[in-house]
């Protein structure tokens, strides 16, 4: 707020002592001249109105200012006055804002430590949880340790038993191709009613320039396929008396090559007749994917002799001896 202006003092004394200087002036020299010289004339009247009314003049200047600068004064209070109750209602606002706040706030920390309370609650279940799962973890891992050391148990038995049963087939595969030693097995042979199978055979032996009669086979019978082919005949089975008549029998017809249906008397498509050795079915197999890997491989021979498979890479390689599937990374 702006000081309130004083009177120009001044400008006042200065007008007032002026005045009660002339008047001074006046009296003694009206005094002087009453006293001195009474001849004299008295100063004129219109010299003293004159004067009077640029007092007046003057005085009046003097208020007319002094109350326009107290109406700017009070103006300005006023104005500041206004500007100080606004400010006043505006921090009364920006006050019940804060106290709205203030309440806001109370509730949301109240709901705050509810949650947090409700939170350690929650961690404190957690916990006693956590607790009860690592005991019943401790105790499952006690338990399966137990079980992972029944299972190695267990697994090396099997690992055992099937080294034994790997054995035990190997020697019943053995024991079941040994049985088959003097074995033929004559493949494609059409089957016809009432046939004579010893003629056939006898037959084939002849085309094959071998010298073979029926006493040189003990049995001669035709045998059904595990993996039967429809229309394809069942194969001959020949037990020879001797591994003699045997591989001569094999090496005769391989040797002749050519021997047909047809010249057995069958009509019809001719197709050529194979002899072989009489394998087991596991043997035939692997025979198969001997074949497969060794011509994939490069090896030019792969024969079958006395019931074992050979192969050979060329003429001048070792041959080797494929016994099992085990035999076949030999050939790698």
């Amino acid at each position: 707020m702006n000081p309130q202006k004083s009177p120009p003092a001044t400008k006042v004394g200065l007008v007032s002592s002026q005045h009660d200087n002339a008047k001074c002036d006046t009296e003694v020299t009206q005094q002087r001249n009453i006293t001195l010289q009474r001849s004299k004339r008295k100063q004129p009247e219109e010299a003293m109105k004159s004067e009077l009314n640029d007092f007046r003049k003057e005085i009046m200047s003097f208020l007319t200012e002094f109350k326009t600068s107290q109406e700017e004064n009070i103006k300005k209070i006023h104005e500041e006055v206004s500007s100080l109750k606004e400010q006043l209602n505006n921090l009364k606002q920006i006050s019940d804002i804060l106290s709205q706040d203030q309440v806001t706030i109370k509730d949301t920390l109240t709901s705050i430590n509810s949650a947090q309370q409700a939170t350690a609650n929650t961690i404190t279940e957690m916990q006693a949880s956590l607790e009860f799962s690592s005991k019943r973890i401790d105790t499952l891992q006690e338990r399966a340790n137990c079980s992972e050391e029944k299972l190695k148990i267990q697994c090396r038995e099997i690992t055992e038993m099937q080294v034994i049963l790997d054995w035990l087939s190997f020697k019943t595969q053995r024991q079941e191709q040994w049985a088959r030693q003097l074995n033929v097995e004559v493949v494609v042979v059409p089957e016809i009613k009432n046939e004579n199978l010893t003629n056939i055979v006898l037959s084939i032996a002849e085309k094959a320039g071998v010298v073979l009669s029926a006493g040189d086979m003990e049995s001669c019978t035709r045998v059904q396929s595990k993996d039967p082919v429809k229309g394809r005949p069942r194969n001959i089975i020949i037990k020879m008396s001797s591994r003699i008549h045997k591989d001569n029998l094999i090496a005769g017809v391989k040797k002749h090559r050519g021997i047909t249906t047809g010249d057995l008397g069958h009509g019809g498509e001719l197709k050529k007749i194979y002899v072989n050795e009489h394998l087991t079915l596991d043997n035939k197999r692997l025979y198969k994917k001997c074949r497969e890997i060794a011509t994939e491989l490069g090896y030019r021979y792969i024969w079958i002799k006395n019931c074992k498979i050979y192969v050979r890479r060329n003429d001048t390689s070792p041959h080797i001896i494929v016994n099992s599937e085990l035999d076949l990374k030999k050939l790698k």
